[in-house]
């Protein structure tokens, strides 16, 4: 998914943390987009059931 925007004809970038829509800035670096991103490890502590 990270590596779309880098692949095929309308390469968009080279590497995926540096495309402006991708999420794989925070998971590389840790670091938020433009795009609020919570971890997925974090969703394991929300409470779904209520």
């Amino acid at each position: 998914m990270h590596m779309n925007a880098c692949k095929g004809e309308n390469l968009l970038t080279r590497l995926p943390e540096n495309y402006l829509h991708s999420s794989a800035k925070y998971y590389f670096t840790g670091q938020q987009g433009i795009y609020a991103i919570t971890n997925y490890m974090e969703l394991m502590d929300i409470e779904l059931t209520k």
